[in-house]
């Protein structure tokens, strides 16, 4: 694709330097169980890092205390992902758009 700004290897030296950081983070969650919606420990793990990569955080998304989203934008919100208790929420069907 003509518009990509990364080549295919380029991307995948960024992931292997990342992998380490988002191995352990992801180790943390699991041993620290927490029931669904209420995992605010896990949450708080998750900004830090990402917080820590540059991204800019919207916490509390659609009124619910551990969803979460993390973006780049400058002036209006563009989210890269979402996720926290949305992502169970929206695969459960109760997520209103």
């Amino acid at each position: 694709m003509h518009n990509d700004r990364l080549c295919l290897h380029e991307i995948a030296r960024r992931v292997d330097t990342k992998s380490a950081d988002y191995c352990a983070l992801s180790d943390r969650i699991w041993t620290m169980p927490e029931l669904a919606f209420e995992e605010h420990r896990s949450v708080a793990e998750q900004i830090a890092l990402l917080e820590q990569e540059g991204f800019r955080i919207g916490k509390k998304v659609g009124g619910m205390p551990t969803a979460f989203l993390g973006g780049t934008w400058k002036r209006r919100v563009y989210p890269r992902f979402f996720w926290g208790s949305w992502m169970r929420c929206r695969d459960s069907r109760k997520f209103r758009a």
